[in-house]
């Protein structure tokens, strides 16, 4: 479980010989090398957008949009990206170059853009930056520029590093000019330059811009040495700090850095330059507040995650078959709200159903409306036919803990609540990861023993904020997010929660709503439903990225209601009871080595379960794929499971793969 406040490293009242002894026999390694004291240097654009013909450091890339350089009204250069030539699915990109990028940084971007009306933003803007996708909010008013800004970590990238902008969709004509990147630094301010405090638990101020987190080192010697240091951090969205535990006295030197907004590991942080105080004999420590200790809830079961990724329900590894958005409508009402007496009734047949398909765990928008009696309703009915559900919280962006901790006790005693459903695509709104912190902190003081989840695309800025992400990368027949980024998007997804501070994983949201088909030219003004093979094939994307379930979106959305679609629901349940069948399989080891596999764009993985070896293929291609497969000499027999049929074992086995397609294979691999 993530810390609930600050972390903070105590060193002893006197240090000791056998002390510093210890901390040489250890070989500790710095908490900030000292290069990371170095003063970043100025990072820019390369692209000055002054109209210059032929510049060398951008270009665009474009599905029928147009793009290049103009003056606007007002004689200033800039740059314009336009749909207009294409309404409702041109896409365009504007790639650039910054330069002078230092790694584990945080910059703040910002630039000016300025729609040609409102009706404009029908799109979605994105700009690509350190290897992430982030949101670009729409505009407030047309034909007015206004200014953008995002705090963003380098992460591990240094030197020239590309920046994209990119538009999806009709966002017609928008202009963009100012392009700047500063590196964010944090300021000692108090106590500095030797001052002598009053007391001998000063407290410490600096300044950074607001919301943001920080990071604290605090050391009777300049240089910092391990074992001489006090690590405080990260310490979310505040400019002061006061000294825990009291200090002996003499001089003190201590220095602050941005934790970044991604809050990484304080120990990674770039710090500035240090300053130091003078604790004076007989200086007295200023007694601190101790906040009242929060009561955790009695949760009817625990919800963990293990070191190795693996969602637990009491123990059990446990794989997710979800639903999102699951209520009845009922147009018979005045009031068609997910949270009705009515509504929450007619649920019974359907979760009835859903149980009996194969699903486990369900969403519902409703559960944050204010509604408890309903609520409760709802997860009593949830509780009765054994499906767990993700609560949707609220309240939680204006960062209102009282709301948030009566709906979680509220709930709590229900053993169908797995899990709080944080925000959905927080990073897609700019919210604030430190809030989300914030946020989580609080949560999970008051119920320890289930997760936090939030729906994300940028997982890597919310790590440290959750404990399940759920990112909802819909690439189905999309140009620019084509079927086969799906495995990329998920691994990578992946990654950032191996790379979180604590035990946190993933279960992704799938795409089952209906969507307007950019290569379906007869029917691309109605769009359609995913099919079958669609559905499969990224379900089993998830499974081979590592992710701990696979959630729907959605039963019933703005776009689709699935029981208005009898074929596509029928599907999903299918889908739904061939995962429950094989989720012990998922969730076994990795299988051992079978051959080598070969096919363009093919992906497949192992796992090893009840003493056989199961192997699955995955076509993500839009086209047939032929696939080779060279089998070790241990595996003597093969059977498809899709066929029903065992596998003649040749040496060099070869079959196609219709686009879309996942095979699966039981072997049996003997030992050796």
């Amino acid at each position: 479980m993530k810390k609930h406040a600050p972390t903070v490293f105590h060193m002893p009242a006197t240090w000791t010989l056998a002390l510093a002894l210890l901390a040489v026999a250890m070989s500790p390694i710095p908490i900030c090398a000292q290069e990371n004291n170095v003063t970043p240097p100025t990072a820019h654009f390369l692209n000055p957008i002054d109209g210059s013909a032929g510049d060398a450091h951008s270009h665009w890339e474009h599905g029928g949009a147009r793009a290049g350089y103009e003056q606007t009204a007002d004689g200033h250069w800039a740059l314009f990206l336009d749909s207009t030539p294409t309404p409702g699915r041109g896409w365009y990109i504007w790639k650039t170059t910054m330069a002078g990028i230092l790694p584990n940084t945080d910059y703040r971007v910002s630039f000016d853009r300025m729609y040609d009306t409102l009706t404009d933003q029908g799109g979605v803007t994105r700009c690509h930056i350190f290897g992430r996708e982030l949101p670009v909010p729409n505009s407030d008013q047309p034909r007015i520029w206004d200014r953008y800004s995002i705090q963003v970590n380098s992460g591990a990238l240094a030197g020239d590093i590309p920046f994209d902008i990119v538009h999806y969709h009709d966002s017609k004509k928008v202009w963009y000019r100012n392009f700047q990147i500063v590196a964010v630094e944090a300021t000692a301010l108090a106590p500095i330059d030797g001052h002598e405090v009053a007391e001998s638990n000063p407290v410490l101020r600096w300044q950074a811009p607001a919301d943001a987190s920080f990071a604290l080192q605090l050391s009777s010697s300049p240089d910092f040495p391990a074992a001489q240091t006090h690590r405080v951090g990260p310490l979310l969205d505040t400019d002061h700090w006061r000294v825990d535990p009291p200090l002996e006295p003499g001089s003190w030197y201590w220095r602050v850095a941005i934790a970044s907004a991604a809050l990484v590991n304080p120990d990674t942080a770039r710090y500035g330059s240090s300053e130091h105080f003078v604790v004076p004999e007989g200086a007295a420590a200023v007694p601190v507040e101790v906040p009242e200790p929060i009561v955790p809830v009695d949760a009817p079961h625990r919800v963990t995650i293990s070191p190795e990724g693996k969602l637990l329900i009491d123990g059990v590894p446990r794989f997710l078959i979800g639903l999102y958005a699951v209520m009845e409508e009922r147009t018979d009402l005045e009031e068609n709200s997910y949270m009705t007496d009515a509504n929450v009734a007619s649920c019974a047949p359907l979760f009835r159903e859903l149980a009996e398909a194969g699903f486990n765990t369900i969403q519902n928008y409703g559960t944050a409306s204010g509604r408890d009696k309903q609520v409760n309703a709802y997860l009593d009915l949830a509780d009765q036919h054994g499906l767990w559900v993700l609560v949707q919280m609220t309240g939680v962006e204006g960062l209102h803990k009282t709301a948030v901790e009566a709906q979680m006790r509220s709930f709590t005693r229900h053993p169908s609540v797995i899990g709080w459903l944080l925000k959905d695509e927080g990073d897609m709104s700019g919210w604030s990861p430190v809030k989300a912190r914030v946020m989580y902190d609080w949560m999970r003081a008051i119920d320890p023993a289930r997760p936090v989840a939030m729906v994300v695309r940028d997982s890597a800025n919310y790590i440290n904020a959750v404990d399940l992400l759920l990112p909802d990368p819909y690439t189905l027949r999309t140009p620019l997010k084509p079927q086969h980024a799906l495995g990329e998007i998920l691994h990578k997804n992946q990654e950032d929660a191996r790379a979180a501070l604590t035990p946190t994983t993933a279960a992704s949201v799938l795409q089952a709503f209906k969507y307007e088909d950019e290569f379906d030219k007869e029917n691309r003004a109605d769009g359609r439903v995913p099919s079958y093979e669609e559905e499969r094939c990224i379900a089993y994307l998830s499974i081979a990225a590592g992710q701990q379930g696979v959630l729907f979106y959605a039963y019933h959305s703005s776009a689709t209601y699935l029981k208005e679609y009898p074929e596509h629901w029928a599907n999903l349940k299918r889908i739904a009871g061939e995962l429950r069948d094989r989720s012990p399989i998922f969730l076994a080891p990795e299988g051992p080595a079978i051959g080598t596999v070969s096919g363009e764009g093919i992906l497949h993985f192992t796992r090893e379960y009840d003493g056989a070896t199961y192997l699955f293929l995955i076509n993500p291609d839009l086209k047939e794929q032929a696939v080779h497969i060279a089998w070790n000499s241990s595996v003597s027999t093969a059977h498809s499971l899709e066929e029903d049929r065992p596998v003649t074992m040749e040496e060099d086995f070869q079959t196609t793969l219709p686009a879309f397609a996942v095979r699966t294979y039981r072997l049996t691999v003997d030992a050796k």
